[in-house]
């Protein structure tokens, strides 16, 4: 009859109860720490989601006001102009031929290698002199 005694007095020490209410503890806490993580992830994916809604509302728009533009009288004119050749009357066209731009930039890449002082250097860049 002792050893009865010695189990239940074993099962009544503060220590083991101590022990069996911290495995319960733990054993109640995993999931709720995995729920936790799931939960944090889950949050983060919405706010990735929502960031990408964003940027895409933004550019729908972009694309929207770029259609009104090109469903527009002006865009029409425009390209008429710059493709056809078209003009208002009124209007004067002017032709830059390709060879005066490469003469320009030729004229340029002179000037750019040509030594100047640092005062002559600071002079073109205020008053845009060619010399």
């Amino acid at each position: 009859m002792r050893r009865k005694n010695s189990i239940f007095s074993f099962l009544y020490n503060p220590k083991f109860i101590s022990l069996v209410g911290l495995a319960i503890l733990i054993l109640i806490l995993i999931p709720l720490i995995d729920n936790y993580q799931q939960r944090l992830s889950v949050d983060q994916e919405i706010e990735d989601i929502k960031k990408e809604i964003e940027y895409y509302e933004s550019k729908n728009q972009d694309l929207s006001q770029k259609l009104e533009f090109l469903a527009s009288d002006q865009a029409v004119e425009e390209q008429a102009k710059l493709n056809l050749g078209l003009k208002n009357p009124g209007e004067q066209v002017v032709v830059i031929r390709q060879e005066d731009l490469i003469n320009d930039e030729a004229e340029e890449e002179n000037m750019a290698k040509e030594e100047f002082s640092n005062f002559k250097k600071w002079i073109n860049y205020f008053f845009n002199n060619k010399r």
